[in-house]
Parts: C-alpha cells; structure tokens; sequence
C-alpha cells in the first residue's frame, strides 16, 4: 500500500499543546502506512516555549523532519504552515493528511481507506469526533482507554479537523489561502472550494481531541467574514473566486 505523508502545522501555545503533538507523533511514526511526518512550528516572540527539544527526545525516525516559520506580526498563520509542509513534502509521496496536532485517530485504518481506489481526490477522515478532558487525555497519554462520552461535533463538512488531499490536485484548487489569520475558517473556505472544484470521499470513522487550554478563533471576526465573501464569490464567478485566493500554489 502505498504510504501518505503527515503534514502538521503547528504552535506551542501551551505545554498540553507539546505533550498532545509528541504523543501523535510517537504513534504515527509506528504507522506503516505513514511514508513521512512533517511539523512545520511557528516560532513565538520568546522562543521559550517549542515543541523540538521534546521531538528530538522522542525520536530519530527517519521519517520524521521538523522546520520553523517566523510570522512577522507574530500572529498565528496555520494557513501558510500547511501550505510549507506540503511543498516540502516529498514529491514521491503522492497524498498527505494535513493532521491536528491534537487528534488521534486510527491511522493506519484511515489511510488504508482513502488510498484513492474509488477516484476520490480529497478525504474527510473521521465523522465523528469526541473532545477529551484534561482526565481522559492523561489515561489515552497512559495508554489506557478514555471514556467516549461526550460528542464534540460531527464533522459533516469536509475541512474541519484537517484532511487527507492529492497534493497535485490540492495545489491545483489553490491550497489554503493565507488571508486567513490565525484560525476559523480556513478549514471551511478550503473545504467549500475542494467539494465545489473537486471530489470529497467521507470516511465512518471516529477521532479523539486530545485536551488543551482553549484558544480563541477569528477574534475581530475577519476571518469569518473573508469566508462569507468567499462563499459570495464563488456563487458570482468561479474564476474570480479561485483569483482571489492567495497561496504559493497559485
């Protein structure tokens, strides 16, 4: 079967963030279907908080690289750090999951069922997604089972909680647009140009959200409404929609 390549942006904006990201990583790299890992970090003013020395102590895989992004303005740019792992992916690799930092899944069975046999060019990876206390979090950490009794969203809408691409046809549709600041609604802009430009495969399965401190999304609410233009856009001219998106694949 062939392999994916695991792209996962990343900020350290807590020690639960490091801990969750190192705990998905330690299971990817087991992962025979996972051909590489890719964290692309986004440096912080005091650099005092990253997640590389907790990486290197955790793995010398050869699957496994690491790079930095320095943000001018320091916000948080998950858009642009999605689209830097993609180009440094490597170009033998034919698809890649864009993965959270803080969702555990079943990887291996994920990628077994979006291998691209039924035509589908994007993949929504899970419909389900359960949202852990800080309590369960430490028993999956632990190795034990967590109690999955709360449903944090489902996610019916491709784009939410990462996705699996062809990243020819990814970069083709434009990749995601780095207007949007921080985030909120790239995942949904991104989502909404791949189903209408391209083919989405849904996949039954359920992930976990590993616990962290909330932040908080789309603060001036620029982003949400860069994604209601979008969405207006896209209805008047598909063309202009697809110009109007600002990324290194277009």
């Amino acid at each position: 079967m062939e392999g994916v390549s695991i792209v996962i942006p990343f900020m350290a904006a807590s020690k639960m963030r490091v801990r969750n990201l190192c705990f998905v990583v330690s299971k990817l790299v087991k992962c025979d279907s996972v051909a590489e890992i890719v964290v692309v970090e986004q440096e912080q003013p005091s650099k005092l908080l990253n997640a590389y020395g907790d990486l290197q102590a955790l793995t010398s895989s050869k699957k496994f690289s690491y790079t930095t992004f320095s943000s001018p303005d320091h916000a948080f740019r998950k858009s642009a750090l999605v689209n830097i792992g993609v180009l440094q992916s490597s170009s033998a690799i034919r698809r890649f999951w864009q993965l959270d930092a803080d969702l555990y899944a079943q990887y291996g069975e994920v990628i077994s069922a979006s291998d691209g046999s039924d035509g589908e060019l994007f993949v929504q990876p899970y419909s389900l997604m359960f949202r852990l206390n800080e309590r369960e979090t430490e028993r999956i950490v632990r190795g034990e089972k967590p109690r999955l009794d709360r449903v944090f969203t489902v996610h019916n809408r491709f784009g939410i909680g990462g996705f699996i691409a062809d990243k020819t046809e990814f970069a083709r549709v434009g990749g995601m647009d780095e207007r949007f600041i921080g985030w909120g609604c790239e995942d949904l802009e991104f989502g909404m140009r791949a189903e209408h430009f391209s083919t989405v495969k849904k996949l039954p399965f359920d992930a976990v959200h590993l616990s962290h401190p909330d932040s908080i999304p789309d603060e001036n609410g620029a982003n949400s409404a860069l994604y209601n233009k979008m969405k207006r856009r896209l209805q008047e001219d598909e063309v202009a929609y697809l110009a109007d998106v600002r990324s290194p694949f277009r």
